[in-house]
């Protein structure tokens, strides 16, 4: 099977480590309004609006490859079927950790080539906590 990742990157998904060919991750954050009296400008006599944080979301775009010799069905299934929340961990290489948390698997797409490799593209999005760096 041809080198899937060139940096020993991994994605961990429901306990087994797969390599991607490339991770597109991306942070969504919901603001509410924290607008109040002390935002008020007497030199404009305009209030300047302020937000608060108070919801994240974090999406994986991934594109790898499962080679379906080496790989538990168990995991094909889990991309195919996503279950519910499944554990997950992106690391960058062996030693650098994007993150890690529950994810729900959306997307799933899958070629199967005569090398019996799983080529893939699927879309990962955080279910709760996502942990940064760990």
């Amino acid at each position: 099977m041809a080198k899937s990742t060139g940096g020993g990157g991994s994605l961990t998904v429901a306990g087994t480590s797969i390599g991607f060919n490339t991770v597109s991750p991306s942070v969504k954050k919901d603001y509410d309004d924290a607008t109040d009296s002390t935002n008020y400008d007497t030199g404009t006599q305009i209030v300047h609006k302020t937000q608060l944080a108070v919801a994240t979301q974090t999406t994986l775009e991934v594109e790898g490859k499962i080679d379906l010799t080496t790989v538990p069905s168990v995991v094909v299934a889990t991309m195919y079927s996503n279950p519910g929340a499944v554990s997950c961990a992106l690391k960058y290489n062996g030693s650098s950790t994007y993150g890690h948390g529950l994810v729900d698997i959306t997307d799933f797409k899958g070629t199967i080539d005569p090398m019996k490799v799983l080529n893939f593209t699927a879309t990962l999005l955080s279910n709760g906590v996502w942990t940064p760096n760990a």
